[in-house]
């Protein structure tokens, strides 16, 4: 979402967590007055009901929004590459705008590694960002529009093959 549909999401959102309060843990519930969007990305095991049934963001788009994410999918359709649509990535961040991603591994141990031993779980993020339009704008400068992305270079490393074990 944007400035133009994004406010409207955020109220329903609140107000549907807030009639859940008692199934949220206490940062969540802390959240839901604050920032009610990082609720979505809470891990702990208790509010993962009330997360997976709240509304999607996918619902509460405006035209333009809708429009920019639906281009979006077609370039990505068209390289081929294989992306899964997921209503509930939230960044960290309030300035990201229309597009957030995250790259993901499938891998879930450290090549080379026995088993038992170092485990990626769900920390199978590699990179992640966005479109973050405003910004620039809200830091002073002009309107300008930007994607940025992080790199979990400690991620990246342990997924490269050993060179020790030939791969």
């Amino acid at each position: 979402g944007d400035a133009a549909c994004r406010p409207a999401y955020r109220a329903k959102l609140q107000a549907y967590f807030r009639e859940r309060q008692h199934a949220l843990c206490e940062e969540c519930r802390e959240r839901t007055e604050k920032n009610p969007l990082r609720v979505l990305d809470c891990k702990k095991p208790r509010c993962q009901p009330a997360i997976d049934a709240a509304p999607s963001i996918l619902e509460a788009l405006c035209h333009d929004c809708a429009e920019h994410f639906a281009r979006v999918r077609g370039y990505l359709d068209a390289l081929r590459l294989p992306y899964v649509v997921t209503p509930r990535l939230v960044r960290g961040f309030d300035y990201y705008v229309r597009t957030t991603f995250e790259l993901v591994t499938r891998a879930t141990r450290v090549p080379g590694e026995a088993e038992g031993s170092r485990v990626l779980g769900a920390q199978n993020a590699v990179a992640g960002g966005g479109r973050y339009d405003g910004l620039v704008q809200l830091l002073g400068g002009p309107a300008e529009p930007a994607v940025g992305f992080a790199i979990g270079m400690e991620r990246v490393v342990l997924l490269l093959p050993d060179a020790t074990d030939g791969s």
